[in-house]
Parts: structure tokens; sequence; C-alpha cells
């Protein structure tokens, strides 16, 4: 791909948690940097991804998968809701989960 090339991916984070798409990025192995209350950034030198809560923006390099951010946040939303309710996960696969709870 020329290097002149733009490519833009949407990402709809419109209700996102800061708090929750932080603990998920490094939960999947990022480091992630808090920038200030609203702004965090991940990623190498070259290759980092900032996403701001305030104005809801993600801004990305060009060639960055998307559905790596989703997945991120949505396994974290699931970790922290089984810990409030007080079930117990167990991995079916890397992207299938058991929930339990006992009575």
């Amino acid at each position: 791909m020329p290097c002149d090339t733009i490519q833009r991916t949407t990402v709809d984070l419109s209700v996102a948690d800061i708090n929750i798409l932080q603990a998920g990025l490094e939960a999947d192995g990022h480091s992630v940097r808090r920038i200030n209350d609203h702004v965090i950034e991940w990623g190498s030198y070259s290759n980092i991804c900032r996403y701001d809560s305030a104005s809801k923006k993600l801004r990305a390099p060009g060639g960055t998968n998307a559905n790596e951010f989703k997945v991120s946040y949505s396994r974290e939303v699931v970790r922290q809701t089984s810990k409030r309710f007080g079930w117990t996960l167990t991995a079916e696969s890397p992207q299938v989960c058991l929930a339990k709870k006992r009575f």
C-alpha cells in the first residue's frame, strides 16, 4: 500500500467507559498510558492509538484492527459484570466463556 494512502475505520465508542476500555486493553497485553481524566493512549512508538472520552473520538493509524478494541472492551465488561454478580467464568475457547452462578 502506498505510504500516502489514508485508511479510516469507524468504531462507535459513544457510550464506552474509559476505565473499562483501559482495563480491557491492559488485560489483553497493551501498555496503556493515562494522559488525563478523559484521554488514554496505547501502542508502540510508530503505531499509537488515542481515545478521548470527552469528544468520543478514537484516533488510530491506518491498518489498525478496530475489532481488537471492541473485543477488549467487551471482554472487560463481561469480567466486571461477572465479578459484580458473583459468577464464575470458564473459558471454553478464546472467544467463548461459560458463566456459572452457585445458589
